[in-house]
């Protein structure tokens, strides 16, 4: 088993599902991951472990692009550093896996509260153009009616 450490920075890499995608990726490819959002250093941190084979696919699909984005419409301009041993503290990783899922859930029931609140607010407008419409309607069958 390797640690590898590397970084990835680039435009739009945050609030786009590109930390999902590096876990999935990494799930698909057999190898625990660490990515953490270093916003003022406009940079992700990934840390890896793996077999070496594995971490090698892994690094290499990324800088390939071929990660699979939450929210393809917005796909992230980035580059890939080198990857060079970790050498710092041991990882928790159920800790991490359960204070990144916590996150991740957070941040999915905000996005789905401002979309759900959109089409509640698009189905109100259709609801009052129906009934608009259907008002229409029972005005023209009562003129009808009494000519």
């Amino acid at each position: 088993m390797v640690d590898t450490e590397f970084y990835i920075s680039g435009k739009k890499i945050f609030d786009v599902g590109f930390r999902p995608g590096l876990v999935q990726l990494a799930d698909e490819v057999g190898v625990k991951v660490h990515a953490t959002n270093l916003r003022k250093e406009a940079k992700i941190r990934v840390i890896t472990s793996g077999t070496s084979e594995n971490v090698t696919l892994y690094h290499e699909s990324i800088k390939k692009h071929e990660i699979p984005i939450i929210f393809p419409e917005q796909i992230p301009t980035y580059k890939t550093t080198e990857m060079k041993e970790y050498d710092g503290p041991g990882i928790d990783w159920n800790g991490y896996t359960l204070q990144y899922m916590s996150a991740q859930l957070s941040k999915t029931m905000n996005y789905s509260n401002v979309v759900f609140t959109d089409i509640s607010q698009k189905l109100d407008n259709i609801q009052s153009g129906v009934s608009s419409l259907n008002g229409k309607n029972h005005q023209v069958k009562s003129s009808r009616k009494s000519s």
